[in-house]
């Protein structure tokens, strides 16, 4: 296993552990989906960190639900369902400008709990307008984990 895989592994395993100490022994049925997406090794012939297509998440507290559009995905042999989100100016987005290899980005992509809590968060790429035009594509790897608690 690569040096990146088992450090991402690692992170993951962090946040489920953080995710079910505080969860609680009440929360048997709880599922959260905890995301950790980081940028590979700079490839060192580029010698840069610019990248095309920076990631960007949403506040959670600055999106509504009804910002949500349900969105039908096909594959070959079923159709599943994910939430793409309509264009709210209330939105407030951030982002890691010339993310570092060692800079992980760690999000709940899912939590069905449903007390008032952030239960999902909105994520994307979008084009940068002040990155170089020679930059490289963006690249990311990702690691996605179901919590069962």
């Amino acid at each position: 296993m690569r040096g990146l895989n088992s450090r991402l592994a690692a992170i993951q395993a962090a946040v489920i552990a953080t995710c079910l100490l505080a969860a609680g022994p009440a929360a048997a049925q709880l599922v959260s989906v905890p995301n950790v997406s980081e940028p590979p090794a700079i490839d060192v012939r580029a010698r840069s960190t610019e990248s095309q297509h920076r990631s960007a998440i949403a506040d959670a507290r600055s999106v509504s639900f009804d910002d949500f559009i349900i969105s039908e995905r096909r594959y070959p042999n079923r159709i599943g369902q994910t939430y793409a989100i309509a264009y709210n100016p209330k939105h407030m987005w951030y982002w890691l400008p010339r993310q570092a290899r060692e800079e992980a980005l760690v999000f709940k992509v899912y939590d069905s709990e449903k007390d008032g809590r952030a239960r999902w968060t909105a994520h994307t790429a979008f084009d940068d307008p002040t990155t170089p035009p020679n930059a490289r594509p963006r690249e990311s790897i990702e690691i996605r984990t179901l919590a069962f608690f």
